[in-house]
């Protein structure tokens, strides 16, 4: 058997996640089924749709480079309107788009399995094609034929010569649900030939054959030494049925993957009896699949095999979510970011917070005239204190809570001279690095730097006007943007993103009336900041930048008081 066997015993037997990071090992890979990926799908729906394989967990997808017979055939148009037309001279333009497919697959460290000729459509007595009119252009794999043994293995090395080695390339499909048991032994120089030219070309992807739904079908090339992993297509079977005859293909000491099996929301009319395939059907095949120690399953669902009109509604169905979680690939439900804490800072430095167990935890950083400021400044997912100092212009920042009572100091390397005399500072992470930075609010312009040190702005741009106090915060939930109350109306503007010109866009403004002293953070965990104030001894927290009331209010602090907010730990 070819070298590549070994290559498809490590793939199968081992996992590597698809960004090349360690993780768990599932109990088996999960592909779906869109056979008519190539000739069906435009490029945004392929965008869409592989973006969604990614995101849910799906190691790749099944697919057919020709269209279905009953689909016409050769002569069947992609998005592009070009056709495949024949098996000896593939038309370059239709095969343009399936790099396009193995490219975005790539992209996304999705695997792709190719099946080069449909076998019930294009070799030998064609069982497929009984029933459908003759399209317009048509070719096949003909046993009869002399000269067929070499048009399959030219076939294969021309395939072989344009996709073997990409990276999203994981297998060839020989074959394709041939439904003719007497006829389908005949084609077996077909496929032969076919994986001796992919080889030839360099294409050591794995080899399987996609049988017929019925048992000799299964076995009919199973010991073949072009075939290096074994499928298994039945539409019909219960659990315990699918179980056993995996079990069955064991014997050739090949790896065995269930690659046609029940079809979500299918109800194939020549099962007995005929029944609609329900989720749970779906997770009950994933659970017999990993019972027979087969390493891989093919997920189909009824309206995305040939990607009819609703085939994108489909995307995330109950069936499929159930498999991939059971399988162990789907990522489990991120854990919600911790909650925001209103900090406050008396004129004089002290400094309190909250802590579970403890209503008051306090601790003395700055002098009076200080300006607070909190942000997580070493990317450690902790908010710690920080000092602005007017008088001098200089910056004062610690990388810890300091303990309950203290006096606290800066640490070394953090005190820097920043801004100019009538400044406001600002904290946010202006750069997606997990890490707060300072800017300053002068006259209506934002200065934004990256780093927290002494330097000029890596950002500036102009929004709002003077007299506008502002914060930093991420009321998108993606990035950190801007924040400004303007005393004189008490309303509250706001930027989602920063801008890439010199002035930036208003995306949301609502009123929040007078207030001594604002704080901006992420009070639900739904990772959106939202507005806090404090005044008179009360904090009032807003779940949605929007004019209705704060939906929580606690007594805290004194009037005169300052607010500043993040996540903080005190131990």
């Amino acid at each position: 058997m070819r070298s590549v066997v070994l290559a498809v015993l490590l793939v199968f037997s081992g996992w590597a996640a698809p960004n090349g990071q360690a993780e768990a090992a599932p109990l088996a890979e999960m592909w779906d089924t869109v056979w008519s990926l190539p000739n069906k799908t435009d490029p945004a729906e392929l965008e869409q749709y592989l973006d969604h394989l990614a995101t849910a967990g799906f190691s790749g997808v099944w697919i057919s480079l020709a269209p279905f017979y009953w689909q016409g055939g050769l002569a069947a148009e992609n998005y592009a309107g070009e056709a495949l037309e024949s098996f000896s001279s593939p038309n370059p333009a239709y095969l343009a788009y399936v790099d396009l497919v193995l490219d975005e697959a790539a992209e996304r460290g999705l695997q792709i399995a190719i099946a080069p000729a449909w076998g019930t459509d294009y070799s030998g007595v064609r069982p497929g094609i009984a029933g459908h009119s003759e399209p317009a252009l048509d070719d096949f794999f003909d046993p009869d034929d002399p000269q067929n043994g070499q048009k399959a293995y030219d076939y294969g090395f021309l395939l072989g010569q344009r996709w073997g080695g990409h990276p999203a390339l994981y297998a060839w499909v020989m074959g394709g649900d041939y439904y003719f048991g007497d006829s389908e032994p005949s084609t077996l120089e077909t496929w032969a030939m076919m994986s001796a030219g992919l080889a030839a070309a360099g294409a050591n992807e794995p080899v399987t054959y996609g049988p017929g739904g019925f048992a000799s079908s299964w076995h009919v090339f199973a010991d073949e030494p072009w075939l290096d992993f074994v499928s298994l297509n039945h539409h019909c079977l219960s659990p315990a049925e699918l179980q056993s005859a995996l079990e069955g293909l064991a014997v050739y000491g090949k790896p065995v993957v269930a690659a046609e099996v029940r079809y979500e929301d299918d109800d194939p009319p020549f099962c007995d009896p005929v029944v609609l395939v329900t989720p749970q059907d779906i997770l009950d095949d994933a659970q017999a699949v990993v019972a027979a120690g087969a390493v891989g399953y093919v997920y189909g669902h009824h309206d995305r095999w040939a990607w009819d009109p609703p085939a994108l509604s489909t995307l995330g169905s109950p069936g499929e979510v159930l498999a991939l979680d059971y399988l162990g690939l789907s990522d489990p439900e991120p854990e919600p970011p911790p909650a925001s804490e209103v900090v406050l800072v008396e004129p004089n430095g002290r400094w309190h917070l909250r802590v579970e167990g403890q209503p008051d935890w306090t601790f003395w950083f700055g002098v009076p005239g200080d300006v607070p400021l909190l942000g997580d400044w070493d990317g450690n997912g902790i908010a710690t204190p920080g000092m602005y100092r007017p008088s001098s212009g200089f910056v004062y920042l610690t990388n810890s809570i300091p303990a309950d009572g203290s006096v606290a100091v800066a640490d070394a390397g953090l005190t820097f001279y920043y801004g100019a005399p009538g400044d406001q500072v600002l904290v946010g992470d202006w750069d997606g690095d997990g890490k707060d930075s300072l800017g300053v609010y002068r006259n209506g312009r934002v200065f934004l730097r990256d780093t927290n040190d002494t330097g000029i702005a890596h950002m500036s741009f102009w929004f709002g006007q003077p007299g506008d106090v502002a914060h930093g915060g991420s009321a998108s939930g993606v990035a950190d943007g801007v924040f400004l109350y303007r005393p004189s109306t008490g309303m509250v503007f706001y930027t989602k993103d920063l801008p890439t010109g010199d002035v930036a866009t208003v995306d949301g403004s609502f009123s929040v009336g007078p207030t001594d002293a604002m704080a901006i953070g992420d009070w639900d965990s739904d990772g959106i900041d939202t507005v806090g104030y404090h005044d008179a001894g009360v904090v009032r927290l807003k779940n949605t930048n929007t004019s209705i009331p704060p939906e929580i209010a606690y007594e805290w602090g004194e009037a005169g008081w300052s607010a500043v907010a993040g996540v903080v730990s005190a131990g």
